[in-house]
């Protein structure tokens, strides 16, 4: 076939060959570019259903335009043989490159972190690879990754896979060109997810687990789950864990380990999400290592650097005064960037719904959110801009240096959210970025988009102002979704809005009780309706005391309230013969709340104010939702809450407080929790690591649910910590926990 032209194709190389074809160098004679050509097997091309998925998933996959995922052009036939066209990359698989040398710990993360882009842009569109491995990622002469065969992957799993009949098949090895059909050679089952294992339904999940069997691959050069036959592998898989990479390889990052196991959680409900989570520990450990620069993977390396690099460190060092002088005079002649020492404005233009309609009160909810979180930092000024088309002006005279905008597109439970960042002056980017997560992430997607806002922005955070910025309203998604449909029907102002927004907070609280910002809010609203519902005062003429308009009682609502046991507080007076005598306004219906506490004198915080009161005491409060804090020294603050449905209604309420040093459960933290900080800003937070790793631990009495690593949430004080392994000597250590601090303790275990 060298030498031939095929359509408008003239080719000249072969390239590979494997179970889905044979791949050749071609050149486009009608563009003067050079392409891959993928042919296809002859059998493929004879099943009429299996070209129409082939057509579709190509489709899909053309429309893929990111810089990661190698570009496919078009499907073609030619004299009844089908063919892809694709880019031309050159460099090297993943899997070439492992074989010959290893990857340092800033190679494996700038490679990680472009896998990560290349599966978000795919599972944001719907498309799921499916056969993530090493002969499918492609790294170029440039270091830049490209992700093979997105949706070719996806079709084969259609199709039945060979059975354990075909021997030579489950053994094979992967070819030179990574083509091997998927599910057919150990090489691609050893990175299958646990659910594809078992043939369950797949979703995005299922490229994040093979992607972490990928990255354990990078950091050891070993497979997480290897053996001589597929029984054993799928053994494997699906019930042992693999091996620690610290242990084969002591020069990785423990937070790198983290990371792979999270991916290679057998439970994928536990698993990373998104890869959009898996992304932001990948950025959190490449600036905590400060693996900033981009290094060469791919190439060779040239052979004259070496002996060379004392004559340019010389000249280096010869212009270094001139470097730093001009420099100085640089900064000082050219505007400096934004720091987290130059207080700044941004402007935010509200973020748009594309799509469904209904879908408005989502991307507004998201808009305010973020913008509130970063209203909190005290060097960032947050300036509304409503008009895109004068966004440029308007950010101008506002004193912005910098304006966001984007879309939220929801579809089913999955969420996309695209931002930019742009310069005011200029109009020029500065930085954007796309998000997908699940409805049930939201909360935690808005904290890291903010987060990654203030940074691109030039502010620099502290670990106070990331904890501020990721924290949560609610562990309830569902409940934290109707606070957002409630919000927005506020802001539509009708009374049938209003009506339905307190339906709706009135879920929401249901949904979880102690939701403080939803149960404030539906006090409000309720406020709001009695105050509406109550007919209005009788204007009385100045200087004429009328009998039309009642005395006013000696006794305060308050004070009444207690003797008529939540009956209304009207009073009126004998009405003069002449005139009917209207009704004087209602006062709210008031209920009780009980409020108990062990140990007894806690402080008594009803929404967001202080009774005064301390525990136990009855505390009045009108129908509706409350929120309840205790406080007390020594103790960790408690919140709790109380709904009064009708008048006269006493409800109790009762918590045992947490003495500061002790703790009612330890939970590992774990997903947008371990991203995104604890739930509790009074809490400190603790990583234990030990080697080697799967040691018991135990603080004080309560043990820990997950062996070592493991991170957790503590009550500032000082613990006991116990590390237990079978097989070596018992360490016990004390810490001392600060509330919003994070220590990390690494121990050695000693062998009896």
């Amino acid at each position: 076939m060298l030498g031939e032209t095929i359509s408008h194709y003239r080719i000249l190389n072969k390239l590979g060959s494997g179970g889905m074809g044979i791949v050749y160098e071609a050149e486009d004679t009608t563009l003067g570019r050079k392409v891959a050509l993928k042919f296809l097997p002859e059998e493929m091309a004879k099943d009429a259903g299996m070209l129409a998925r082939l057509q579709r998933e190509a489709r899909a996959a053309s429309a893929l335009n990111h810089p990661n995922i190698c570009t496919i052009y078009a499907i073609e036939e030619n004299r009844g043989q089908f063919f892809i066209a694709m880019e031309l990359l050159e460099g090297k698989t993943l899997d070439q490159i492992l074989a010959e040398k290893p990857l340092t710990n800033e190679q494996i993360i700038e490679v990680a972190l472009q896998i990560c882009d290349a599966l978000e842009a795919a599972h944001s569109k719907g498309i799921v690879h499916r056969d993530i491995k090493p002969a499918n990622i492609f790294v170029t002469n440039r270091n830049q990754v490209k992700v093979l065969d997105f949706g070719l992957a996806k079709l084969e799993a259609s199709k039945p896979a060979a059975t354990g009949a075909s021997g030579s098949l489950l053994t094979a090895h992967t070819s030179d060109f990574g083509l091997t059909r998927p599910g057919t050679t150990v090489g691609t089952i050893a990175y299958m997810s646990p659910e594809q294992a078992r043939g369950e339904p797949l979703d995005a999940r299922t490229d994040i687990f093979s992607f972490g069997a990928v990255l354990y691959q990078m950091a050891t050069r070993k497979m997480p789950f290897d053996g001589n036959t597929s029984a054993v592998v799928f053994s494997k898989i699906l019930e042992h864990p693999p091996i620690s990479p610290v242990h084969l390889n002591p020069a990785l990052p423990s937070q790198l380990e983290v990371i792979i196991d999270k991916a290679l959680e057998k439970d994928r409900d536990l698993r990373y999400q998104t890869a959009t989570g898996m992304a932001a520990d990948l950025r959190r450990l490449k600036r905590d290592t400060g693996s900033r620069q981009t290094t060469a993977i791919a190439s060779k390396p040239n052979p004259k650097t070496k002996s060379t690099g004392k004559m340019w460190a010389a000249i280096a060092a010869g212009l270094l005064i001139a470097i730093v002088g001009g420099s100085l005079y640089w900064a000082r002649t050219k505007r400096a960037p934004a720091t987290s020492a130059t207080p700044q404005t941004l402007a935010i233009l509200p973020l748009a719904n594309v799509g469904d309609a209904n879908n408005t009160y989502l991307s507004d909810g998201v808009t305010k959110d973020i913008a509130a979180k970063l209203a909190q930092l005290p060097n960032l000024h947050i300036e509304w801009l409503t008009q895109a088309s004068d966004a440029k002006g308007s950010a101008a005279q506002l004193g912005a240096r910098s304006v966001l905008s984007g879309s939220v597109v929801r579809s089913g439970d999955a969420v996309v959210v695209n931002t930019e960042l742009v310069e005011a002056a200029t109009h020029q980017s500065l930085w954007n970025h796309q998000y997908t997560a699940n409805t049930s992430e939201l909360q935690a997607l808005e904290g890291q988009i903010a987060t990654d806002i203030a940074e691109h922005a030039g502010i620099k955070l502290g670990w106070e102002e990331r904890k501020a910025l990721q924290a949560v309203k609610t562990t309830s998604s569902e409940a934290y979704l109707l606070y957002l449909q409630a919000r927005y029907d506020l802001n539509r102002h009708t009374p049938e809005a209003t009506k339905q927004a307190r339906d709706l907070l009135n879920q929401a609280v249901e949904k979880d009780a102690n939701f403080a910002t939803a149960a404030q809010a539906l006090a409000e609203v309720q406020k709001q309706l009695a105050q509406e519902a109550a007919p209005p005062e009788k204007a009385v003429e100045p200087g004429t005391r009328s009998a039309q308009a009642a005395p006013l009682p000696e006794k305060s609502a308050d004070k009444q309230s207690k003797h008529s046991a939540g009956k209304s507080a009207t009073v009126s007076s004998t009405p003069a013969p002449s005139a009917p005598v209207p009704a004087a306004p209602t006062a709210p219906i008031l209920g009780t709340i009980s409020v108990q506490s062990q140990p007894a004198g806690a402080s008594i915080i009803l929404d967001g104010k202080d009774t005064g009161q301390k525990t136990p005491a009855q505390v009045a409060a009108a129908r509706g939702a409350h929120s309840i804090v205790l406080k007390q020294a020594g103790y960790a603050d408690s919140t709790a809450s109380a709904s009064l449905n009708a008048g006269g209604q006493t409800v109790t309420v009762s918590e045992t407080l947490a003495k500061l040093g002790e703790t009612k459960a330890i939970k590992p933290i774990g997903g947008f929790k371990k991203i995104f900080g604890s739930e509790s800003e009074n809490m400190g937070r603790i990583h234990i690591d030990s080697k080697p790793r799967g040691a018991k631990v135990t603080v004080g009495t309560q043990v820990v649910a997950k062996p070592t690593p493991v991170e957790f949430a503590l009550n500032p004080g000082s613990y006991q910590i116990k590390l237990e392994l079978e097989g070596y000597a018992t360490l016990q250590k004390t810490v001392e926990i600060t509330a919003g601090k994070r220590i990390q303790v690494e121990e050695t275990l000693t062998k009896k």
